[in-house]
């Protein structure tokens, strides 16, 4: 019973998390931090969003094995398929889910309901401790290389991908894509959600899951 309630924990955090990440994109007021780097070139080459997320996802898993020895597991390995597992459900919310209408409450409604979610699906998927997200895992390896923690990671990875993003933009279309208050209040707003949701929900999450609390959200 135990392994069940982990798995369906598992599996909800990944799809929440898929959701809340193209709700963020669909408000319009700038794209999570982490997919704006491949939105970007997906906007400026025309080039399927999925496509692009699933190669710069995997481009994560090479990153951590280069950066950080402890992550050096067949659990990296396993990223792979996550990351394309992972990209065609963004596909699938990004097809399902309308651009919300230039609204400003409800861009900032929605806005805010896509960061819970994220921060809820970051929390889900990384506590039951199986394969984690790419985004996630480098989020680690990078707070691991730095000495750092994992939070201290993610703001890192965030701070370049937002830098990376802006650059190509401005190089290669004369504008910047993705990037906007959205992507500012993702950063902002993210890992306070974990914290809140890991304050409330953790201990009982890892009970019925039969894990420790060992594991690091």
């Amino acid at each position: 019973m135990n392994k069940f309630f982990r798995v369906v924990f598992y599996i909800a955090g990944c799809v929440i998390l898929a959701f809340g990440i193209m709700l963020n994109t669909k408000a319009g007021l700038g794209v999570s931090p982490i997919i704006s780097f491949p939105y970007s070139v997906s906007q400026i080459a025309g080039v399927n969003f999925s496509v692009i997320a699933f190669f710069v996802y995997a481009s994560f898993v090479v990153i951590q094995y280069l950066i950080d020895k402890s992550s050096r597991s067949i659990k990296l390995l396993f990223q792979v398929p996550f990351a394309f597992a992972f990209s065609t459900l963004l596909e699938v919310f990004g097809r399902f889910l309308k651009d919300v209408p230039k609204i400003m409450w409800l861009q900032i409604v929605v806005l805010i309901f896509a960061v819970v979610l994220i921060g809820i699906g970051i929390s889900l998927t990384v506590n039951m401790d199986y394969v984690p997200n790419p985004a996630d895992g480098l989020a680690r390896s990078v707070g691991n290389a730095l000495k750092k923690d994992m939070g201290f990671g993610k703001n890192t990875v965030d701070a370049i991908s937002i830098l990376l993003t802006c650059t190509v933009g401005l190089l290669l279309a004369g504008k910047i894509y993705g990037v906007g208050i959205g992507t500012v209040v993702a950063v902002i707003l993210t890992g306070r959600v974990v914290k809140v949701f890991n304050m409330l929900f953790k201990d009982k999450m890892l009970k019925l899951a039969g894990l420790s609390e060992k594991n690091e959200a």
